[in-house]
């Protein structure tokens, strides 16, 4: 249901009109993590891309909903190779606030589809993760900054608050990713 209304929110947003709208293109690297009770991670180092549409409100304020693949997971910290890559259709809607020209705060709530979860030993890719949710969501802070021109920049981080584990009685597990994208802005 939560998804269905990230959709719908999504899909809407498109159609709002503000006083200018730019398509974006983004992509960058991913430093992704998984909190975890009681088991060590630590980062691993992937990446994102996609699109999405950023609409003017005023010279202060845009909304910007986007769709991403996002190569999340991490590495297990006991000294083996083991690594877990979880993929995702990510859907985060920004809020983002521009306090003086180019420069931006965002924040917003992120709904993620999981596209697959393998996990590699030795490199070895050759194992699916049957206990991990199919759906993620959380909340995105970050700081970026538009030219006049075409191009951005932005940092952004991802707070997982969703328990991904799918272990009835497992410990909690939670993604986090530090994200940053090179942005193409098209009018």
């Amino acid at each position: 249901m939560k998804y269905i209304f990230l959709s719908i929110a999504f899909l809407s947003s498109i159609f709002i009109f503000g006083q200018n709208q730019h398509n974006i293109i983004k992509a960058g690297i991913n430093f992704a993590n998984i909190s975890s009770e009681s088991r060590s991670f630590t980062t691993r180092i992937s990446f994102h891309a996609g699109f999405g549409i950023e609409n003017e409100f005023s010279e202060q304020f845009s909304l910007a909903p986007e769709v991403l693949f996002s190569s999340q997971g991490a590495k297990a910290k006991n000294g083996s190779s083991r690594e877990f890559r979880l993929n995702y259709i990510n859907l985060p809607i920004m809020f983002r606030f521009y306090p003086s020209k180019g420069f931006f705060l965002e924040a917003g709530p992120q709904g993620g589809i999981l596209v697959s979860a393998r996990q590699s030993s030795d490199g070895n890719y050759d194992s699916n993760v049957e206990n991990i949710k199919g759906q993620d969501y959380g909340f995105n802070l970050g700081l970026g900054f538009k030219s006049e021109s075409v191009i951005g920049i932005n940092a952004r981080y991802y707070f997982g608050l969703r328990d991904i584990n799918d272990y009835e009685y497992g410990e909690k597990l939670k993604n986090g990713v530090l994200q940053i994208s090179l942005s193409f802005y098209i009018n």
